[in-house]
């Protein structure tokens, strides 16, 4: 296939110096005819040879595309060994690190993420459940697998102990549950996440609230908490057990609407727009 790209490159160099020579002389006659009278023999001249030129073209556009069809055919299985190859190195990196794969092109998964590859751009997406955590990363299987691993790490980062945290989301739920409702409601989770966030932030932050001191606690963030706070059986507090409450479909249409909670390690979850202690 190489040794006919050649022969086509050979034959639309040639044909392309032609084209520039034309190109030359017409702009060169264009120039002639703002006084033709003057340069009436110049035009003839030059009208000749353009004459001849043209002549001496060969340009089979129909034996072009002919050459060219089965390059398509050979791109076609091109990709696909790319495609197996770049997902064999994936699974390889990522075995490495400690997960695994599953799923197919475009859409693949590992442990709680689902990876968006796009050959067509070049990119991959990362997402926690419906939650786009990275975007824009090369189809690179190394630098892929470190985003996983790098988010993974980040997630799993204890920002407080079991207890502790537990503690602090009872806090920012009776904060929320403040604002003149009753007392038990199961309260939207986003408002219980704002809360929590205020919550969270260290001493040094009140005194000097600067971005260093800032403890950024993220949707994805706390919906693998809960996850683990469920996993460890975390659950319960001053005599009363926290309490989730699924999203229904209109919830899960925008992002103040829900937070997901993973359910296992294969990516399954759950979308929930209330919490409570009950």
């Amino acid at each position: 296939m190489n040794e006919k790209l050649k022969e086509i490159e050979e034959t639309l160099k040639k044909t392309h110096s032609q084209l520039a020579r034309i190109l030359k002389l017409i702009k060169e006659c264009s120039r002639l005819y703002e006084n033709p009278i003057d340069n009436a023999y110049k035009i003839d001249s030059l009208t000749k040879k353009l004459k001849e030129i043209v002549e001496k073209i060969d340009f089979d556009k129909t034996s072009l595309i002919e050459s060219i069809s089965p390059l398509k055919d050979t791109v076609e299985k091109l990709k696909e060994d790319f495609k197996f190859e770049f997902g064999r190195k994936l699974e390889k990196e990522l075995k490495l690190k400690g997960f695994g794969l599953r799923g197919q092109f475009p859409t693949l998964y590992t442990k709680f993420y689902t990876i968006k590859i796009d050959f067509q751009t070049g990119k991959g997406t990362i997402s926690f459940g419906p939650e786009t955590l990275k975007t824009g990363i090369k189809l690179k299987p190394e630098e892929l697998a470190l985003s996983i691993e790098q988010i993974d790490n980040e997630l799993k980062q204890d920002v407080l102990e079991q207890e502790e945290l537990l503690k602090k989301i009872y806090e920012a739920w009776e904060r929320t549950n403040c604002r003149d409702r009753p007392s038990g409601l199961s309260l939207p989770i986003i408002e219980v996440l704002g809360q929590l966030v205020f919550l969270i932030q260290p001493k040094k932050f009140f005194i000097d609230p600067i971005k260093r001191h800032f403890i950024e606690y993220s949707r994805a963030k706390f919906g693998y908490d809960l996850y683990r706070l469920k996993e460890t059986n975390t659950t319960k507090i001053n005599g009363k057990e926290l309490s989730l409450i699924t999203a229904t479909f209109d919830a899960t249409s925008k992002k103040e609407g829900y937070i997901w909670v993973p359910i296992n390690e294969k990516g399954d979850g759950t979308t929930y727009s209330y919490l409570s202690f009950r």
